[in-house]
């Protein structure tokens, strides 16, 4: 026997030990069988050889070299089958084709060469054995070759994807020792076989000890990776030992034979010291269980999920949730029982943290509604702050800023860095007269409105205010004088588009300017200077814009009672022929004819329905209807044309005998012109139809002043109007005179 065969021996006996020691570990195992008859192969190919290679004839080398054949491509199929099984080809294993693809070749490999020699062309036994040259020039050597090549290159590539797919540590560090040794081990054995056929090399072919390499692989797998060692023994092991839970293993007689670690680390307890001891060495039941000790519970089995407790080895109470099962032997006799438990600390203070929680949670809830509470109210708070702070600096009916900003601002913009810098002021015309002769409503609007053209005619920075009843005053940061004169033109180029209550009033507002160009200038000087302008301003439009309203007033009191214009058109004419016939001076026929026109003004402020209503006026629509003198009085007083009748429209419904209104002045208290006025109304309301009586006639209007003479009416001027009126050429001709001024109207 040479070396190559002592190797090959070596390599044999190495075969037979990782063969027997796989199926000794499990030999019910699919894997492991397979991987017995892959070692059986290997050890006929291997064993074989060395037989071959130390034969003493060509008879025993022919015979030994076919037989290690054989084994090769046997060795082949086989451990083709090992790697799908070992890659959990399972599927694919139920199909019957898939074992003649694993062996079919091997057969018929196996069968042409026992039958006929494809393999070897010469050979001769030389100095290190028999020495063969390969048949390359046949089909079926090349054939074998490729089988070998292909199926274990198949092997590698399942390895790889067994690689891929692990799940495990464990079995990816398998896969990749495979693959490595499967390769290592295929480019081995053809490079021993490209070395036997080098002519002058003279070694015998031992492609077999190529196998070592992959055996090695395997064995490394086994040992370092548990590859075929995971048998249903060595999982339970396994689990017994890594499993979370307290494991207590007993004799049917309650004493314990084994716990695992889990319960070995929570009580504190080697295994040696509780082997053999009662389990009353560990459990303690709780109080509200029914049994009384441990050992009565395990004749109750199957116990699952009561409350106990565990003693550790330092005396504390452990609670945990126990379930106990009893095992049975193959002739269903009892052989013991298993404890299993889960440590509910952790359980127990999660309840009662919970509970903590729960309490915390309601209290971090009632904080909560207190917070929202009190945001609510900060929120108000903040709100109402605003508001106040709003209402602090703004006016409230125009929206505008208010003097107290406006003053604020101009001392605040006083600086050279908003040169230059003007003010306009700004005065509304008429508004007095407005108020009372439309109401404090119309007022009202009038403001709004004059606010909105001052605002559209600024811009966004100019700051705009409202600093007096009907005064306006704005800053303008860094504006020339000719840039103010353009705003103020735009100011009254837009009032004149302006129209209020149907046409009838017309917004008009006096404004100034003046600029400060230098630091030098104080800002009061620039304020009075602006005010100045202003009032020059107000003094040319003053007449034109009261005249306006005037004439607006006029049109609104003839609109509200369609016979107000023809009774004031009797009424001038009454009046200056009583004035004429008791010897009245110029100015004074002047005042009455005014008097006579105007006297009823301040019916424009008693609304249409109570002066059209054709019935009796209730109280409430009388304490109305009788303000019309003071709302006339008011209107006249506002209106330099009209002052000088302002005392007679007030008292032009005082009666001789003091029951008048609105003052009840009795006999010449009473202003003479207003004395006069109020025969002449009377007279003229009698004999004109009402909207809730009909037209007396002359002679019964005459008779009803005649006795009313001296309780309502002026005695002396009863008497003279009733003899003008008596006289009826002079009463034809007042009449004739009516008509034409009635025309002119």
């Amino acid at each position: 026997m040479n070396i190559f065969s002592l190797l090959l021996t070596i390599a044999s006996v190495l075969y037979v030990f990782l063969g027997f020691n796989v199926i000794r570990m499990d030999n019910r195992s699919l894997l492991n069988r397979l991987f017995f008859a892959l070692n059986l192969s290997l050890i006929i190919w291997s064993f074989a050889t060395a037989l071959y290679i130390s034969a003493n004839d060509a008879v025993a080398f022919v015979f030994w070299y076919k037989v290690c054949l054989v084994g090769c491509f046997f060795f082949v199929g086989i451990g083709l089958h090992f790697f799908f099984v070992f890659a959990k080809k399972e599927n694919l294993l139920k199909h019957w084709w898939i074992y003649i693809i694993c062996y079919l070749p091997s057969i018929i490999f196996s069968y042409k060469e026992i039958t006929s020699d494809f393999f070897i062309k010469t050979y001769s036994n030389e100095s290190n054995g028999w020495i063969i040259s390969w048949k390359t020039d046949s089909i079926w050597f090349w054939s074998s070759i490729a089988f070998i090549i292909v199926y274990v290159s198949f092997c590698m590539v399942i390895s790889y994807g067994i690689n891929k797919r692990a799940t495990s540590q464990r079995e990816r560090n398998q896969a990749r020792v495979l693959i490595s040794t499967s390769a290592l081990s295929l480019l081995t054995g053809m490079a021993i076989m490209v070395l036997a056929l080098i002519p002058g090399f003279n070694i015998p072919d031992v492609t077999p000890i190529a196998g070592v390499i992959w055996s090695i692989g395997i064995y490394y797998s086994i040992s370092k990776y548990k590859l075929m060692a995971m048998t249903p023994s060595f999982i339970a092991e396994k689990l017994f030992q890594t499993i979370i839970d307290l494991i207590v293993l007993t004799n049917s007689y309650g004493l314990i034979v084994n716990i695992n670690p889990a319960t070995q680390r929570l009580l504190g307890f080697n295994q040696s010291e509780l082997v053999g001891e009662p389990l009353e060495r560990l459990f303690l039941l709780d109080s509200q269980s029914e049994n009384t000790n441990i050992t009565e519970l395990l004749n109750t089995c199957p116990v699952r999920g009561i409350e106990a407790f565990m003693m550790s080895k330092n005396g504390e109470k452990i609670p945990i949730i126990l379930s106990i099962s009893e095992g049975r032997d193959n002739y269903n006799t009892r052989i013991g029982f298993v404890l299993v438990s889960k440590d509910i600390t952790e359980y127990k203070r999660a309840a009662e943290l919970d509970i903590a929680n729960r309490e915390l949670i309601f209290q971090n809830e009632e904080k909560e509604k207190r917070t929202t509470e009190l945001i609510i109210a900060n929120k108000e708070l903040a709100l109402k702050n605003t508001e106040i702070s709003y209402i602090s600096y703004h006016d409230f009916l125009t929206g505008l800023y208010n003097r107290i900003f406006f003053e604020e601002e101009r001392k605040r913009l006083d600086t050279p860095r908003q040169l230059p810098i003007s003010i306009i002021m700004g005065d509304i015309n008429g508004l007095k007269l407005i108020n009372d002769g439309f109401g404090h409503s119309k007022g009202d609007e009038l403001l709004i409105e004059i606010a909105k053209i001052l605002k559209s005619c600024c811009r966004e920075e100019d700051i705009i205010s409202r600093i007096g009843g009907d005064e306006f005053g704005i800053l303008l940061p860094k504006t020339d004088s000719q840039s103010a004169q353009q705003i103020c033109n735009r100011i009254y180029n837009t009032c004149k588009g302006y129209a209020l209550d149907g046409g009838l009033i017309y917004p008009s507002i006096s404004v100034g300017h003046a600029t400060k160009t230098i630091s030098t200038e104080t800002m009061d000087n620039i304020l009075i200077t602006a005010e100045e302008s202003m009032s020059r301003r107000k003094l040319l439009e003053s007449k034109s814009a009261h005249s306006s309203i005037m004439t607006s007033i006029k049109v609104m009191m003839f609109e509200k009672s369609q016979e107000t214009e023809e009774h004031a058109a009797r009424m001038v004419q009454l009046s200056k022929s009583i004035g004429i016939a008791m010897s009245l001076t110029d100015d004074q026929l002047n005042e009455l004819e005014l008097l006579a026109t105007l006297h009823d003004i301040g019916k424009m402020g008693v609304s249409a329905e109570i002066l059209s209503k054709p019935g009796k006026l209730s109280d409430e629509e009388w304490v109305e209807m009788r303000k019309h003198p003071e709302v006339g009085f008011r209107v006249a007083q506002a209106t330099s044309e009209l002052i000088p009748i302002a005392e007679y429209i007030l008292s032009h419904h005082e009666r001789w005998d003091g029951k008048g209104y609105p003052q009840g002045l009795i006999g010449e208290k009473i202003p003479l012109l207003s004395r006069i006025l109020a025969i002449v109304d009377s007279f003229d309301a009698m004999t004109n139809d009402r909207a809730y009586r009909s037209a007396m006639t002359k002679e019964e209007a005459i008779e009803e002043i005649r006795r009313n003479s001296g309780t309502q009416f002026d005695p002396e001027g009863a008497r003279v109007f009733i003899d003008l009126i008596s006289d009826e050429d002079a009463y034809n001709n007042m009449k004739i005179m009516i008509e034409p001024r009635m025309n002119e109207s």
